[in-house]
């Protein structure tokens, strides 16, 4: 599974905004994904960047699902 395959699961299930820290949280305490660098936020950001077409970033860091 892929960090962004991640996101999209942990930000439909919760059904709101989240900011990446918290992303990489959530994603983290259900394993279902690896964060190996040092600043995971703002790999899963720029992650969560080029996947325009799916997610939308409403304010600095804090990303939700397009169309939520």
């Amino acid at each position: 599974m892929t960090m962004s395959d991640a996101a999209k699961i942990v930000l439909s299930e919760m059904n709101r905004s989240m900011h990446v820290k918290d992303l990489v949280k959530e994603i983290e305490s259900r394993d279902l994904f690896k964060f190996g660098a040092k600043n995971p936020p703002a790999v899963l950001s720029g992650a969560l960047n080029k996947k325009s077409n799916i997610f939308e970033r409403t304010t600095s860091g804090t990303y939700r699902l397009k169309g939520s």
